[in-house]
């Protein structure tokens, strides 16, 4: 009877915990699965499903995604690939309410791969003149075009099949990714070459100094202009990243330094200099007030004088206020049309005292260059294999002279054998130290080799040039009757003259070509060389700086932008809408927080800006979704130029995938949102064009589109 009993209470605590169980929901009990039909690298898709869909999302496992129920993909490649829907249905028991649920199914498309013979060549090599010589293979049929893009590992790239690329020294990974229309395949084939020359740093030679007067304020002054930083360390525990300034000691021995870094391009040169400063109690030189005069001449001369202090203890060093310097108890100096304060630093070598002065002068005139008669040449006699180079003469002219064979020299007249017969490039940049001017000639010299039957062996026509800012102008010497056609690689071409002219309309690296044609002997020579101009003129959108204001008022935001006249005005809404207009306003459905950006175009200037705010609207927590009721992926600006910012759904940890339109993953990136859940991605490097971007976050990928 007790076994009979036992078993009774094990029984009845059995069932007692199956009915204590969670009754399963209307969701769980909802059957789907994807149906796919397979016709080659086609995959058709249809869902078989006891619920009610009210919305669907696929993504096709190959970074590509879609919103229709019933759906055909190409993969356009065999392979195996796992597609996923995630499915939205109507809850029957509760009419508030919705289920979610997310199948997959494992595909494999079948057929040949039709680029598994596309195997294209390429190849790039440094030439004995610094100069890189690259090529791609072209292709064998007509119907079948090939396409070209070369990256060079610095920052430049282009689309010619075959050329040349000239480099700085260093080493760099240069690739070429090829592409064929028919059918579409591409190849990235990459290499690594390397330039040696100089060490780019080995004249780097800043300058800076620091100054304390008697209450032990020190005057600090760094160096100034585009690509340099400067970095303090006072020596008492305080610092400063301002190119000049002031900083208040205690009385005490100091040793401040300043590290300066110039960056340009590849280039990164840094130098520290330090000095031992000590701060009295008692300044000896609180009576050292020297002064200094000036005088401004014509066509911006202005003559300085150490404020007439005839002692000659004194040695002064000027700083001219545009970024140059002098020294000497009386200076000139050249400006341009403008407010300047020159400054003057008068050193005691008798009481030790040191003292700077400023004041502040304006040039007024025209804006006429003083260099603009300044054009110095040089001239060459060939000896062999020896040339003989001799550059114009000048008082106090300075000489540095750059050859294609890598020496160099700072006389005016410069003997160089060259060792063997070939084409080779001369340059002198000649300076007048009393007028600031300085101008760059370079001309290619052709030495002769052995004579031959051929009736073009002494067709070597040669070209020189020279730069002002954005000005160019080309001579070609030799080829006696030809034809010349220029090429000035901005996509415009030139006049049939033996000299030329071509202004370009903004600063860069540009190859410029020219083909010379004898039409009676039938000789013909191109000539390319790489040149660098850069503009006298600022950015003519560096003070366009428009800006815009906003009121809110519950879930509507009433905005105004800067008031342009002309301008065309933009707005994206951050909820997926957008308006035009310079004054708006929008009510925002959810409350939450949102990224609102004003885009002003000015017709007149060809200036545009994007001004992005994020806005809180109300006091709820925001989930953004799209039209369908899934949460949505967001990239703004788009278009964008060298940052975007990523906005997400959650703070976990994402993967960033950037594609471009043929299916190449340029970029990979892993990152953590901030606490605005928005990741910022510098894209500077990649070319103009559309790119796809999936983002990989808490086992969902969500996929979007944006434009460089």
């Amino acid at each position: 009877m007790k076994k009979v009993t036992t078993l009774f209470i094990v029984l009845l605590s059995i069932c007692t915990s199956l009915f204590a169980q969670t009754k399963p929901t209307y969701c769980d009990s909802i059957v789907a699965e994807i149906v796919a039909t397979v016709s080659g690298t086609k995959v058709s898709f249809t869902v078989k499903t006891t619920g009610s869909i009210i919305a669907q999302s696929w993504s096709f496992g190959d970074g590509t995604s879609s919103t229709d129920l019933s759906t055909t993909h190409d993969y356009t490649r065999v392979g195996t690939f796992e597609p996923c829907i995630t499915l939205k249905f109507k809850d029957i028991r509760n009419a508030n309410a919705y289920c979610s649920k997310k199948i997959c199914k494992s595909v494999t498309t079948t057929g040949t791969d039709p680029c598994a013979d596309f195997n294209p060549k390429g190849n790039i090599t440094m030439g004995t003149d610094g100069i890189a010589i690259f090529e791609a293979s072209s292709s064998s049929s007509s119907s079948n075009t090939y396409t070209y893009l070369w990256n060079f590992g610095d920052n430049t790239t282009s689309t010619d099949r075959v050329g040349k690329h000239t480099y700085k020294a260093g080493t760099y990974k240069p690739c070429v990714t090829i592409t064929s229309s028919n059918p579409k395949c591409t190849k990235t084939l990459c290499f690594e070459i390397t330039k040696a020359g100089e060490d780019p740093c080995a004249n780097f030679n800043p300058t800076a100094d620091i100054t304390v007067d008697a209450n032990g304020l020190a005057t600090f002054k760094g160096m100034s202009g585009t690509g340099y930083t400067n970095s303090w360390d006072f020596g008492d525990g305080t610092s400063a990243t301002t190119v000049d300034g002031t900083h208040q000691y205690k009385p005490g021995s100091y040793k401040p330094c300043v590290t300066i870094t110039y960056t340009s391009g590849t280039t990164k040169c840094t130098k520290t200099l330090c000095k031992e400063i000590t701060v009295t109690e008692k300044d000896p030189c609180a009576d050292f007030n020297p002064r200094f005069e000036y005088k401004i001449g014509e066509n911006g001369l202005v003559t300085f004088y150490g404020g007439g202090n005839t002692t000659t203890n004194y040695t002064y060093t000027w700083s001219y206020g545009d970024g140059t310097s002098g020294t000497g108890g009386q200076s000139t100096h050249t400006y341009k049309p403008g407010t300047y304060k020159p400054c003057v630093t008068v050193y005691d070598a008798i009481t030790k005292c040191k003292k700077t002065v400023c004041l502040e002068i304006t040039i007024t005139g025209t804006n006429t260059d003083p260099c603009k008669d300044f054009n110095p040449t040089f001239s060459y006699k060939i000896d062999g294999n020896v040339i003989v180079f001799e550059a114009q003469s000048g008082t106090n002219y300075t000489y540095k002279w750059q050859f294609s064979n890598s020496q160099t020299s700072t006389d005016r007249v410069v003997k160089i054998d060259f060792k063997k017969p070939g084409t080779y490039k001369g340059c002198v940049t000649i300076t007048d130290p009393k007028t600031k001017c300085t101008k760059t000639i370079c001309k290619e010299i052709v030495i002769k080799g052995r004579e031959t039957e051929d009736p073009c062996k002494d067709f070597n026509p040669k070209v020189s040039f020279q730069t002002d800012g954005l000005r160019l102008k080309v001579d070609v010497d030799g080829g006696k009757g030809s034809t010349m056609e220029w090429s000035w690689g901005d996509g415009t071409k030139g006049s049939n003259d033996r000299t030329a002219t071509h202004t370009y309309t903004k600063s860069g690296k540009y190859t410029i070509c020219v083909t010379v044609y004898d039409a009676k002997r039938k000789c013909k020579k191109t000539i390319c060389f790489t040149i660098e101009v850069q503009g006298k003129t600022q950015d003519p959108c560096a003070d366009f700086k428009p800006d815009w204001s906003y009121t809110l008022s519950g879930n509507t935001i009433t905005v105004e932008g800067s008031n342009i006249t002309g301008a065309e005005y933009v707005w994206s809404w951050g909820d997926k809408l957008g308006d035009k207009g310079r004054v708006n306003s929008h009510t925002f459905k959810v409350a939450g927080k949102y990224t609102i950006c004003l885009t002003i175009y000015d017709p007149k200037t060809k200036c545009t800006k994007t001004i992005c705010k994020t806005i809180s609207v109300g006091g709820q927590k925001l989930i953004e979704q799209d039209k369908d009721g899934k949460e949505a992926l967001m990239v703004f600006p788009n278009p964008a130029d060298t940052k975007i910012s990523i906005v997400t759904q959650s703070e976990s940890a994402a993967k960033i995938s950037i594609k471009d339109v043929f299916g190449t993953e340029l970029i990979r990136y892993d990152a953590t949102p901030n606490s605005d859940k928005s990741i910022d991605m510098y894209i500077d490097a990649l070319p103009r064009g559309t790119y796809y971007l999936n983002l990989e976050q808490d086992g969902k990928i969500e996929s979007t589109k944006f434009v460089k």
